[in-house]
């Protein structure tokens, strides 16, 4: 019996993840318990409502504090006789489990699923690398930062990439007016460059293409993106869909579409990509980080691709798709590559035999672990972190917290001051992969 912790506060692909892997490997004879968090930002009533699930409990801490959160984990944890524990984001579960680990034998197995790539992530993953049994990354190039930066052994790294629904019909393609090209995704600058297109369209106008784009998601630049593309907005020209649920993405966003554009700086998939090629969209595609490691995307092939931030070459890709017979082949062979290496049967199997073979090996257990006890108010400075919790449970003190990620962070580890540092490692470990 196992249990997976997703946060809430940076769902997104990993709802889509969880709606299919949790019926997935419980097909395969899995009993899976979804775990989540609960607080004033994470409304895990709201969320089981829209993604109900069979069996389900949720976490919130009584008061507030690092030290509550990982109580409430150790608790619930403790209480359930979970064999297994799967942790998506939610770094105070790891803490819990180096707690349990030291009180009980027989406490849980602990794995890691990696579905981002953020230095934290990785500084968690090398801290708590005493107790974690299993990596699971969503690619390949967040399986090698585990080996390299996690310091996790190879033979503890597992890869499950994300898997999509395969419509049943090849879509027809004919001459177009207008291609109809689409964006979808969080709205965010650093990741994600939205910035770019406005900066892009510029540049079809510039080189005569005509172009409509249609824009699914939401996020921190959405405002700043509807005013330097109000006019365009104004005339037709672009459509902003919102954020839409997985049956309305296909009918609403895929659907008309004819092209997919992705402009990251940096992937772990994108689950997005893989949906719009299994929908029958040519993707044009930036040359993001992670896509070399995947090994999956041939330039000219299965995809067009240009250098990250480079917005003439991307209009010259959407200037090359207006051609029906390459958007055709192009289509297709995304479409084939999807079958073999991304479909949802292919994902859960690899799942599966992920988690068979961490229940089927010895435990991790490694000495030099520090547990966390920094003080977060007077009353830890005073009595201690331990008594101090407990004190502060006692008179029902809670602290407020301002967003999601003070509530329920989804990393530890800070984002280092070389952060560069970090990404130029990542890139050498692309280039290793192609050697």
């Amino acid at each position: 019996m196992l249990v997976v912790l997703p946060s809430l506060y940076r769902l997104s692909g990993v709802a889509t993840w969880l709606d299919y892997v949790v019926p997935g490997i419980e097909a395969r004879g899995w009993g899976v318990t979804v775990g989540l968090t609960r607080g004033r930002f994470h409304d895990a009533s709201k969320y089981l409502a829209e993604h109900p699930f069979e069996h389900a409990v949720t976490f919130e801490s009584r008061t507030g504090t690092r030290e509550g959160r990982v109580r409430a984990l150790c608790e619930a944890i403790g209480a359930n006789p979970f064999d297994l524990v799967v942790v998506v984001e939610v770094p105070d579960a790891l803490e819990a489990m180096a707690r349990l680990r030291r009180r009980f034998t027989k406490a849980p197995r602990l794995v890691m699923a990696i579905h981002n790539i953020v230095p934290g992530f990785f500084e968690d993953m090398r801290r708590f690398r005493h107790v974690l049994d299993g990596v699971v990354g969503t690619s390949r190039l967040a399986c090698a930062l585990a080996r390299e930066v996690g310091s996790i052994e190879a033979s503890r790294v597992w890869y499950a990439p994300y898997g999509v629904k395969l419509p049943g019909e090849e879509r027809r393609e004919f001459p177009l007016r207008r291609q109809r090209v689409l964006y979808a995704g969080r709205l965010e600058r650093a990741q994600k460059r939205v910035q770019d297109l406005p900066a892009i369209l510029d540049e079809a106008d510039r080189r005569g293409i005509p172009v409509e784009l249609a824009i699914a998601g939401n996020g921190s630049e959405e405002n700043g993106l509807r005013a330097r593309l109000s006019d365009r907005i104004a005339r037709g020209q672009v459509r902003f869909l919102g954020a839409l649920p997985g049956d309305r993405m296909i009918t609403e966003a895929y659907g008309p579409a004819d092209v997919l554009l992705v402009t990251s700086q940096w992937e772990t998939g994108p689950i997005v990509l893989w949906e719009g090629a299994a929908s029958g969209l040519a993707i044009v595609t930036s040359a993001y980080t992670g896509c070399r490691a995947e090994g999956s995307l041939r330039d000219g092939e299965n995809c067009l691709m240009y250098p990250v931030g480079d917005v003439g070459s991307a209009a010259a890709c959407l200037e090359r798709t207006a051609d029906p017979e390459l958007r055709c082949r192009l289509a297709r062979e995304g479409r084939a590559l999807v079958a073999v290496r991304y479909s949802r049967d292919v994902s859960v199997n690899l799942w599966d035999e992920a988690l068979t073979a961490v229940v089927g090996r010895d435990k991790v257990q490694r000495g030099g672990f520090t547990p966390w006890n920094e003080p977060v108010g007077r009353l830890d400075r005073l009595l201690g972190p331990g008594l101090g919790e407990t004190v502060r449970e006692l008179l029902r003190r809670r602290y407020p917290h301002q967003w999601a990620g003070e509530e329920w962070p989804y990393y530890y580890g800070s984002q280092p001051t070389h952060e560069a540092k970090f990404w130029e490692f990542a890139e050498g470990l692309e280039r290793l992969a192609l050697e």
